[in-house]
């Protein structure tokens, strides 16, 4: 896990839910940066990621052993373009920046543990 990811992660989810409490919908966008293919974004009810795999997202989850794999919920994904997952209410906004930065290594291969990653906000209002 990486934490300078993570702190890169964190305050663009805390903006998200912030904006939320506001009466807005804000998305963040994280991407790699050596390769914009690799990328995660995250509203205040979803987690949307590049999904280069043919097998089913929770089965992998399971597979790479990610331990907060109980915490997302599959709602759609499309094999090797996207996968889509609603997540825990309980988590917080770290938590849910560390769930990321795991995805990044886990599921999306970054082979370095201390990858660049570039943060977009859009408004989805």
């Amino acid at each position: 896990m990486g934490l300078d990811q993570v702190s890169a992660i964190h305050p663009a989810i805390r903006e998200v839910f912030e904006a939320a409490a506001g009466g807005e919908e804000w998305c963040a966008t994280f991407e790699l940066s050596s390769d914009p293919e690799r990328w995660v974004q995250i509203t205040s009810g979803s987690l949307n990621m590049a999904y280069p795999h043919e097998e089913q997202p929770d089965l992998l989850l399971q597979q790479v052993g990610m331990t907060r794999s109980t915490d997302l919920v599959l709602s759609v994904w499309e094999p090797h373009v996207y996968a889509t997952f609603k997540y825990s209410r309980h988590l917080s906004t770290r938590d849910l920046a560390h769930l990321v930065d795991q995805l990044f290594v886990s599921v999306l291969k970054c082979a370095d543990p201390d990858y660049p990653v570039d943060v977009e906000m859009f408004t989805l209002s």
